[in-house]
């Protein structure tokens, strides 16, 4: 077991990828990164990242401490990593693969670092992907001091994806998460909002033709993201549609 803290620490690696190769990638991914922190409206997943940034943000800068220990899963891109900026010491990013911002390849459910050496874990839009959420939340909690914190963000109603196991709703995280002392659960919007997304994703995703994407991505998508933003307003805490929730947990 490693503490992610320690000065020595670098990779823990199962892939034969060279630091050249991860290096060279890392501007295409925080260009990603900060496409996902200020999304375009071109975008049919806008609103997902758009209703879930302030509550990611909020939740960051209520931690208040500083020289963090922060742990990321699935931390190829980062875009919440400028939350921390001024409070985290040591940032490890946690992957599959050595892509991307990456420093460490391992799975959730089975963390290379040592009991209580982590402040604050990050897991954004990657439980959906996890074949065995229990572990995974039993290695966080592992990994987790005692005040701790979790942020974690997934999928609730969301077309099919590649590689995709699950969709989480409220009371399957609280379930996940009974170990913690404190639980808090935030919708990423309301059902307009994710009844939007939901229309823009099968409308766009398949489209092949460079021409038709020009024409929808200043048209249609722009429409529907601003349509699913202004009638959320009228569907405040009606989330049966709801796109996405959002997850404090303190150990």
């Amino acid at each position: 077991m490693t503490d992610p803290g320690a000065p020595a620490y670098r990779y823990y690696s199962s892939t034969s990828s060279s630091d050249s190769q991860h290096q060279g990638s890392r501007g295409d991914y925080e260009e990603l990164g900060r496409l996902r922190l200020n999304p375009s409206l071109s975008d049919p997943d806008y609103l997902i990242f758009k209703l879930r940034r302030p509550i990611v943000e909020k939740w960051c800068a209520a931690i208040g401490d500083v020289d963090l220990v922060v742990l990321d899963i699935g931390g190829r891109i980062q875009p919440y990593r400028s939350f921390l900026q001024t409070s985290a010491k040591h940032y490890v990013a946690v992957d599959l693969m050595l892509e991307g911002l990456v420093n460490v390849v391992a799975t959730g459910e089975k963390l290379p670092f040592m009991d209580g050496c982590c402040d604050l874990v990050l897991c954004n839009d990657t439980f959906q992907y996890v074949p065995n959420p229990a572990s995974a939340v039993n290695e966080i909690y592992r990994v987790l001091r005692k005040g701790g914190r979790l942020i974690l963000s997934t999928r609730g109603s969301y077309p099919e994806h590649h590689d995709e196991y699950w969709r989480f709703l409220p009371n399957a995280l609280r379930h996940l998460t009974t170990a913690f002392s404190k639980v808090e659960v935030a919708p990423e919007g309301y059902s307009a909002a994710g009844m939007a997304i939901l229309v823009n994703v099968l409308l766009h995703r398949s489209i092949r033709a460079d021409w038709l994407n020009r024409i929808a991505r200043i048209t249609t998508i722009p429409f529907l993201n601003l349509l699913g933003l202004w009638l959320d307003r009228f569907f405040v805490g009606h989330t049966r549609s709801t796109c996405g929730y959002s997850l404090l947990a303190v150990k």
